[in-house]
């Protein structure tokens, strides 16, 4: 009787067979992986573009202005802002009026890539207008 020290075919098989699901769960385990790292750097992005919204609304006077857009980085930042009371007049800790008026908003932020929204933030913010000047007291 000879032996042979080749595979024979079924041996072939099986062995291909095995190798094929190793490799299958291995793509489908790194394939899950890279869309989970996409998704988290569309969140980082989009955090960053709330950052900068967050920003720029820093910068407008709300009273004058309720809503609004701009571009960043390829995004759409839409914004609107409704006043949640009248303005008041600001206080020193003394008790004293203080040198600026203070309102606060509810501001709504959306960003969006093309027509979809990726996120919407919803925050409140105060915003201080100068109502007088230290010489206006002398």
């Amino acid at each position: 009787m000879r032996r042979n020290a080749g595979f024979t075919l079924l041996e072939a098989v099986v062995a291909l067979t095995i190798l094929g699901f190793v490799l299958l769960g291995a793509f489908t385990w790194v394939g899950n992986d890279l869309g989970a790292l996409g998704k988290v750097r569309d969140l980082a992005l989009e955090e960053s573009a709330v950052q900068q919204a967050i920003a720029e609304l820093e910068q407008i006077d709300l009273g004058a202005q309720s809503g609004g857009n701009f571009d960043w980085r390829g995004f759409r930042i839409d914004w609107s802002a409704q006043a949640l009371g009248p303005t008041r007049q600001g206080r020193t800790t003394t008790g004293a009026l203080g040198l600026h008026d203070l309102a606060l908003y509810a501001v709504q932020i959306d960003v969006l890539r093309g027509p979809r929204v990726l996120g919407r933030q919803e925050l409140r913010m105060v915003q201080h207008v100068v109502a007088r000047r230290p010489e206006d007291d002398k």
